[in-house]
């Protein structure tokens, strides 16, 4: 048997990515772009991530140039490891809800909320730094395609740190079903996040100092 003829009865296909962005290597936030851009109309995407802070390159691949449908889930405040922390770190997970609400803004101007939900994880006592992406094709209830590994799709991942993932595809129904149970054991401790969460009287606007910060140093984050 031929390697062609092995690889065409395989059921599942694994593709190594890395990001480099200090030495100007982006295999992965190319593919993670790609991926945004041609996934097809009516499929779905579910990007989890503990610190959401998406380049603007992804923003505007996500809400421009993309037909799929997006759930997104990140860390609610009380769920960010920075919680509490003294100093300027403190300031952190008031940060990160400055910049989904942003990005909520952006989906709104556009009239793009039927298309892109956003969500946070809270659970008491836990801090939450899963991440991932898992793409469905339109009509079906099981992922064909995850990514695992370090990026949390934002600045940092793409321009700053040495980051390693994979791709795996598979029409494997055992491995689809793992990869179903893995994302609603996740997004099922997720909250809607909308204009209405940031209304709460708990959800208290960003000090001044915390919107110099994410202005100017947004991409170390």
């Amino acid at each position: 048997m031929s390697q062609q003829e092995k690889f065409d009865e395989g059921d599942t296909w694994i593709f190594p990515l890395v990001e480099m962005g200090q030495l100007g290597f982006h295999q992965d936030s190319c593919v993670t772009k790609w991926m945004f851009e041609t996934a097809l109309p009516g499929s779905v995407i579910h990007l989890a991530t503990g610190y959401f802070n998406p380049t603007q390159d992804y923003i505007t691949s996500v809400i421009r140039h993309s037909a799929a449908t997006y759930s997104i889930l990140m860390a609610h405040p009380t769920a960010n490891g920075f919680l509490g922390a003294r100093g300027l770190a403190g300031g952190i997970p008031a940060g990160y809800t400055l910049v989904a609400s942003e990005f909520l803004k952006q989906v709104e101007t556009s009239e793009q909320e039927n298309r892109i939900q956003m969500a946070e994880f809270q659970k008491e006592g836990w801090t939450y730094h899963a991440k991932g992406l898992w793409y469905t094709l339109p009509g079906q209830r099981l992922p064909i395609l995850t990514f695992i590994g370090s990026p949390n799709f934002g600045y940092r991942s793409v321009d700053r740190d040495l980051e390693t993932q994979i791709a795996i595809v598979t029409k494997n129904p055992h491995l689809q079903q793992s990869l179903l149970e893995e994302r609603e054991r996740l997004y099922a401790l997720g909250n809607p996040f909308t204009s209405e969460t940031l209304s709460k009287p708990d959800r208290k606007y960003a000090p001044i100092w915390v919107h110099v910060i994410m202005r100017f140093f947004r991409s170390l984050f």
